[in-house]
């Protein structure tokens, strides 16, 4: 019998051989020229599915997003309409387009694609550097079909987030977010429905950066139909209502929005200083902004029953010692508006400064690239 258990053992490894398509490990691949590390992502991710059978309906490229804020910067959409063009020379017999609410629908293969700053230390060039990556993954499973990565010249990439992104109250980097980037990663996740969701979102924000608010608020309103919690769609309905200078309404709208998003916890509010400072940036109306935000945290904390920290992060720039005190200043600065603004929240609120000891990107660039790490977080917490 011991030739009838030493053969089921070889067809199981069989089996298991075809289920795993091994891909070569790549090495670091970097381009001082854009068009280079695209061309290196398409063909990389052309030859990996190259023995899979195609599917018969066009596949889907998603924007390059940024892994730790979900931003779309404006290479990230510059890079998704080249990339297909590219992918679409390699194989005639597929058709690559821009992820969109039409073709998702039919679609059995999606392109997800994303770029993340490189930290201090991990880049094997000296330099400042952009990676990017592109996986092809099966839309129904989230299986990973192909994966590749590159490394471009940060100089080569504009990392100015989008005016959607740019003018969003809040980084969008939820569950949504996170589920993408464990595709990405190689964790299989169902996508199907969370695809259609992301095209009509990004329809919207689309119409946004356009100034087409009526197609905006039409496109944010299917999305929370299919989601009602969708963070960005319901950023999106505030930022319309501000922009069409209905504040009493924009209020309300944001004041759901940071109650929604105050249950899970931890906000990240995107609140910009001035250089070395804790005075408020002079950019249109952001002072006038951070107000009604400020004012609206108190507000949550008080019909919730709950108490907040606030927490200020700095960029990987100047000593230690320097952004610790920084950070808690402008902590400090935040603490005390809410108080001010809302007096029950007197005793509720404590500030804190983590200076560059959490950064998300890590780079010290100090631009749009590491602004996440110039953040200010609201913890909600139960009372002590």
């Amino acid at each position: 019998m011991k030739w009838l258990k030493f053969m089921w053992l070889f067809l199981a490894v069989v089996l298991v051989g075809c289920q795993e398509r091994v891909r070569p490990v790549e090495k670091p691949a970097y381009f001082k020229e854009a068009d280079l590390a695209l061309a290196h992502l398409a063909k990389s991710v052309s030859q990996q599915i190259g023995g899979l059978k195609f599917p018969d309906t066009p596949v889907p490229i998603d924007e390059f997003f940024n892994e730790s804020s979900a931003e779309v910067a404006t290479s990230g959409k510059i890079f998704q309409t080249q990339l297909a063009s590219l992918l679409s020379k390699e194989h005639t017999k597929l058709a690559f387009a821009s992820l969109n609410r039409k073709n998702i629908e039919s679609a059995q293969w999606i392109v997800l694609s994303s770029y993340a700053p490189v930290k201090e230390k991990i880049a094997e060039q000296p330099g400042a550097w952009v990676r990017l990556k592109v996986t092809v993954a099966d839309v129904v499973t989230g299986q990973q079909l192909a994966s590749s990565e590159s490394f471009l010249q940060a100089s080569q990439f504009q990392s100015d987030p989008t005016r959607f992104f740019k003018e969003a109250p809040m980084y969008l980097n939820d569950q949504r977010h996170r589920e993408r980037i464990d595709v990405i990663n190689g964790k299989a996740q169902p996508l199907k429905q969370k695809l259609t969701i992301q095209a009509i979102f990004a329809e919207a924000v689309t119409a946004y950066d356009d100034g087409k608010y009526d197609e905006a608020e039409a496109a944010f309103a299917d999305v929370l139909k299919l989601a009602p919690d969708h963070r960005g769609a319901l950023t999106g309905k505030y930022q319309i209502l501000w922009q069409q200078g209905k504040k009493a309404e924009a209020v309300t709208a944001f004041t759901n929005l940071l109650s929604l998003s105050a249950d899970s916890g931890n906000v990240s509010i995107r609140i910009l200083f001035k250089l070395n400072g804790t005075d408020f940036v002079d950019v249109g109306d952001l002072a006038q902004q951070y107000r009604l935000w400020t004012k609206s945290m108190g507000q949550v904390i008080t019909a919730k029953s709950r108490c907040l920290d606030v927490v200020g992060h700095a960029s990987r720039s100047g000593s230690a010692e320097y952004n610790d005190r920084l950070s808690f200043q402008r902590a400090n600065r935040i603490a005390g508006l809410i108080q001010q603004q809302t007096p029950a929240t007197h005793g509720k609120v404590k500030a804190f400064g983590k200076g560059y000891q959490e950064t998300i990107v890590g780079n010290g660039a100090n631009d749009a690239s590491d602004a996440i790490d110039r953040r200010v977080e609201f913890v909600v917490k139960t009372c002590s």
